[in-house]
């Protein structure tokens, strides 16, 4: 699989909550993030091109992250992607304290592992 990512991702276990396509309220853990995307791991993924809002629990509180669905591992069309089940969102807008997350992510992670950087 071709990574065409512009920015790098970060493992992680945040917290989001959002409303699906049939109106109901969910809570999921994002497995990484990075200032442009989010994957949800869920065995019922969103479908490609929605437009969703998302709540992301950051350590300094609540963010409002406006987003689409840029990729979807759906069971049902024999998903390939080696993460599993999920969906991937492109991040359109966030506040300042979204990006501050996602650096320190980075700054945390490059520590761990030097290739990260």
């Amino acid at each position: 699989m071709v990574n065409k990512r512009r920015v790098p991702r970060f493992s992680c276990r945040l917290r989001v909550l959002y409303t699906d396509h049939h109106e109901n309220e969910k809570i999921a853990f994002a497995a990484d993030v990075s200032s442009m995307g989010v994957f949800v791991p869920t065995p019922n993924p969103e479908f490609v091109g929605r437009t969703i809002e998302v709540i992301a629990r950051l350590p300094s509180g609540n963010v409002q992250l406006e987003t689409a669905v840029a990729w979807s591992n759906r069971p049902e069309a024999g998903g390939k992607d080696p993460r599993g089940d999920g969906f991937g969102l492109r991040v359109m807008q966030a506040p300042e304290a979204w990006y501050r997350y996602c650096k320190t992510l980075e700054r945390e992670q490059a520590s761990v592992d030097p290739l990260v950087a």
